[in-house]
Formats: C-alpha cells, sequence, structure tokens
C-alpha cells in the first residue's frame, strides 16, 4: 500500500516521560531556623496591655531592640518607646515588631 501524494509516511515517537526527582533534606539546625515571630494580632494584643506597664522591650524586625515607658495609639497602629535614663524615644508602626517583652 503506498503513501497519497504530497504526505510523508508518520513516524511514531517514543514519548518522553516528564520525571520529577525531590531531594529530601534533613531540617536546618535550630540555630539557622528563622527567628519566631508573633502574628499581628498577638502583637496588638501584647501591646494593648503593655500600655500601663513601666517598662517593656520591643523587638523590631530590622534587628533593632528598645526598652523603656510605651505609648501606643491603637487607632493609628503607632507608638513610641521612650528611654528615660538615655533620652531617647523610638517611633514604631505594629508591621514593624517582630516581638514584644515586659520587662
Amino acid at each position: 500500500m503506498g503513501f497519497p501524494i504530497g504526505s510523508a509516511p508518520h513516524r511514531r515517537t517514543a514519548r518522553k516521560r516528564n520525571v520529577t526527582t525531590m531531594a529530601f533534606t534533613a531540617p536546618a539546625p535550630a540555630s539557622v531556623r528563622k527567628a519566631r515571630q508573633m502574628t499581628q494580632e498577638k502583637i496588638y494584643d501584647a501591646l494593648q496591655g503593655a500600655r500601663t506597664a513601666d517598662k517593656v522591650t520591643v523587638y523590631f524586625k530590622d534587628g533593632r531592640a528598645a526598652t523603656g515607658a510605651l505609648i501606643f495609639n491603637p487607632f493609628k497602629g503607632s507608638g513610641r518607646v521612650i528611654d528615660v535614663d538615655k533620652e531617647t524615644s523610638i517611633d514604631f508602626l505594629i508591621e514593624t515588631i517582630r516581638e514584644l517583652k515586659l520587662a
């Protein structure tokens, strides 16, 4: 049996199977893991509760830490940590806080 004029024989080619390889590695050691961060809701609640505390320590996402009296405006989501001994203050937004501890 011949081929019609103008057509070429079709070759069947083997389909290549897409093979996905997955490498499983052991979990990273504790020193390499990402530092724990409080959720925004927990930070907000902690700021509300810390308004009456004498001293708080605020840890920021950029690595800074500030200890002092706290002023917090819940409507604006901002505040200030005032260190009376050093005569310094740091303004902040809730989004910039990593953790908050009562000192």
